[in-house]
């Protein structure tokens, strides 16, 4: 998702000059789920802050929301999943890697 995201606003460059547009156009794709979740309680943390400064909503700079995102949705368990995506793949059209792993 997040290489699409990347890609399509370098393509399109001239349609997100900001960073808020940047933003703004990520949220309006994380509807569902875990990433539905984080979107709602993003936004509801800046219009929090945004209310409490008395100043216009503000979502940030695009560096820092890639941080957060990135954070947000890294795996718990890089070792685990690791070992599933190497259980994943295929030596030759008969067998798995699994199948030659001790």
């Amino acid at each position: 998702f997040w290489q699409q995201v990347e890609l399509y606003i370098m393509e399109a460059s001239k349609q997100f000059p900001s960073d808020g547009q940047k933003i703004a156009f990520v949220l309006s794709y994380l509807r569902k789920g875990d990433a539905d979740s984080w979107a709602n309680s993003f936004q509801t943390q800046i219009a929090k802050e945004a209310k409490k400064s008395e100043k216009p909503l503000k979502f940030g700079s695009w560096v820092n929301f890639q941080n957060e995102i990135t954070e947000a949705f890294q795996s718990l368990d890089a070792q685990k999943d690791a070992l599933s995506n190497l259980n994943q793949l295929y030596l030759d059209k008969k067998s798995m890697a699994k199948d030659h792993v001790a």
